[in-house]
Parts: structure tokens; sequence; C-alpha cells
């Protein structure tokens, strides 16, 4: 129990206690058990009489505590917990997933909202809040990757800051297993993602939600973001240093044609070339008050083709890590029928799993839609393009589960 990348007064603070020894207002370090298996939103929580009886039910006989966290309330609130029954195997429906992955998205968001409140209000950032929040995620995305990139194609005109945050920690944590990264760092570049646009806090409302193109001047403000990002998590006590230099360069490119440092190829990580490759794939297939977002084959399209400013052989395995039609797109078929992408399989990018919700020609709905494997040898159907979901009566969000 326990992880490596603990500093020694963080690990001082771990005690490794049985459930008998547990009491309401300890600290949740570490279960002990895989995300999937314990009912909980996060694996980090303060405990309440109720999550210690559930621990007994569950057979967890030892966990790992943090004193630092502890508190001292009679009646600390209850943790967060899952929006189905507990489980005994890893094995779930398409619709226990799309729950878990709803409920921990939407969390996810009304954290980062509440985080991004505190800088604003001049407070520090709790580290391990965020970790907390990231290991949530990263679990989400290990047990169900195809899942969370459809949910997060699922966007509020409204809460585009908060999303984006989750987005990027998700996509970023997704690519960094996919192209074979240890997992204790797939966490930690989680982490990063969700704080990197931290600074826009301090920036004027009006001009970070403007409608429309920003001036000269207000642009030159927001890209003090960055720099006042970085003042803020370094001002906060255990921000991992990856986090910090994520959000330092998150808009550096490769030809040193970025900001703020105007940093090149030989001063940037790969973390820091995935996160700049990412941003912006995300920003562009964004839903904005003033901006409906572009298709994912075009983002992808566009960082691929922006000589200079990526990774080239980078953004090329990002491809192959989301797919050109991601989960959660609607496309249209060779069969003149409207699908929603639920999952890509590695190699078959053009040929993923598919969803057939709606008959064009008939103007119809399936009752019940199909799943269709398009890579399968009797599927004979292929994607002829990209579908709005806002030009068509099919809401992709749902048909992602049965």
């Amino acid at each position: 129990m326990g992880s490596a990348s603990e500093t020694p007064k963080e690990a001082e603070a771990l005690k490794e206690l049985s459930v008998d020894q547990l009491r309401p207002g300890m600290y949740v370090h570490d279960l002990g058990v895989p995300w999937v298996f314990h009912p909980f939103l996060y694996n980090r929580f303060f405990l309440d009489r109720q999550s210690i009886d559930r621990l007994r039910k569950l057979g967890i006989q030892r966990i790992v505590v943090d004193t630092s966290h502890e508190q001292h309330d009679e009646k600390p609130a209850a943790p967060p917990t899952k929006d189905y029954a507990q489980r005994g195997t890893a094995q779930e429906t398409d619709k226990h997933a799309g729950n878990q992955v709803r409920a921990i998205t939407k969390e996810a968001r009304s954290f980062v909202k509440g985080m991004i409140e505190q800088a604003r209000a001049g407070q520090a950032i709790d580290h391990s809040d965020v970790e907390a929040v990231s290991d949530s995620l990263f679990s989400a995305v290990t047990s169900h990757r195809s899942t969370m990139f459809a949910f997060g194609r699922i966007r509020s005109r409204d809460n585009y800051t908060y999303q984006h945050c989750v987005n990027v920690s998700v996509l970023l944590m997704a690519f960094a297993e996919h192209i074979g990264m240890e997992h204790d760092h797939v966490r930690r570049i989680g982490t990063a993602g969700l704080l990197h646009d931290i600074g826009k806090a301090l920036i004027p409302e009006e001009i970070v939600k403007k409608p429309g193109k920003l001036t000269e001047a207000e642009y030159k403000i927001m890209k003090t973001h960055v720099r006042q990002g970085v003042a803020v998590l370094q001002d906060s006590d255990g921000i991992p240093p990856l986090a910090i230099e994520l959000t330092a360069t998150h808009h550096e490119r490769m030809d040193g044609g970025g900001y703020p440092n105007g940093y090149d190829a030989s001063k940037l990580s790969a973390e820091s070339r995935m996160i700049a490759m990412v941003d912006v794939y995300d920003a562009l297939t964004a839903v904005r008050p003033y901006h409906n977002g572009s298709p994912p084959t075009q983002g992808l399209h566009f960082i691929l083709n922006q000589a200079g400013h990526f990774d080239r052989q980078l953004c090329e395995r990002f491809v192959r890590c989301v797919g050109v039609y991601p989960p959660g797109s609607l496309v249209r078929l060779s069969s003149n029928e409207l699908a929603v992408v639920l999952n890509v399989k590695e190699g078959k990018s053009l040929l993923p799993v598919v969803r057939i919700v709606y008959d064009i020609k008939r103007d119809k709905m399936y009752h019940p839609p199909r799943v269709v494997d398009l890579a399968g040898s009797r599927a004979n159907l292929r994607i002829e393009s990209y579908e709005s979901p806002e030009r068509w009566p099919v809401p992709p969000e749902l048909y992602l589960t049965d």
C-alpha cells in the first residue's frame, strides 16, 4: 500500500490500521483494492460511521490512513458513493459503466469548479484533494476508456473551463497509458491535466467567457494565466513538480512560437509536448457559447498539420489512441444510417464498434438499435462522414449504453 512518489514527510503521516481501529474523521489514503471493487466514488475520502461499516461488509481488513488530514468533527460528511450497487467482480454491464463514468465526470467537474473558486479567492490548492479526483479518473480510464472518451464529448455551453480541465486530464492519462508510461506517472500526468488552467481563475471572467475573438489587449491579459497558474501552484504545498511544469509549458510549441517563454523542442519534455497537443485538440472540439465545436476528425487533422507546432510522432500516436472517430461520435454509414461510435479497437481507427440508431432515408429511429462491429467480416459497412448531433434528433449520450 502507499506510493513510492510520497515525500518522507508525507510517508510519515501514513499509518496502516485494521478496520476495527478506524474512527469517523480519519482520511483514507489507500483502501488496498482496485477502484472497481469498492462502492466509493473516490479512492481517498474522510470516513464516517456508515463508510466504516461498508468496509467491514466488503471484507476489507486493513487500510492506510493519512493522519495529517484527520477531521475532528463528530459527524463528518459521508463520502460520495457510486450510483449503483456494489459489485463482486470487475465484469460490469454497459449500463453500470455508463452510470459510473457519468458520476465520476460530474464530480470531477464540480471539483474543478470549486478549485477555481478557491484560487480566485486567494486560497491554496489542497494537493491531496486533487490527487483523489485524479485517482478516480485514472481508475475509470483504465477500466472504461471508451466510455470515458464518449462522455467527454458531452458538453455544456456553460461549463467549458471545468469540462476542459477534466477532458485534458482524461485524454492525457489515456494517451500516457497507450504509449506505455508507468501507472504512477500516468496518475501524475492526470493531476497536471486537472490543474493546467488554474491560472484562468485570476483572469477577468468577461475575458475568459467572451463570446468572440479577443482583442490584442485582452489576449495579452489572457496569456498571463500561465504564469499566474504557476504562481498559484508554487504557493500551494505538495503540488507535484510535473503539474507545475505542464502548467508552465502547455502553450509552448516545438518551433519556439508559443508562450510565455518561447521554449523550443530542446526544452520541452515528452509530457509538455503531449499536453500542448491535447489542450488544443480538446479546445477545438469543445462546445462553447459562441462555438459548436469542430468534429474530432478536424481537430486531429489540425494538430497533425500544424507544421512545427507539435511533435509529429506523438500526434500520430494520439490519433491511434483516440481513433479517427472517437467514442461518442455520431457518424453516417454507407447504408445511409446514423450510428453512435461505442469503441475503437487498436489498429481499426476507421472501423469502430457502433450502435446504429437511425434510418435517414425513412426518417425513423430504430427500437431497439443494433450494435455492429464495422471491422467484422460480415458487416460490409463503412463510415461516410462525421455528423453534428445538432442536425439530427439523435443525442449520442442516450445511446452510449443499453
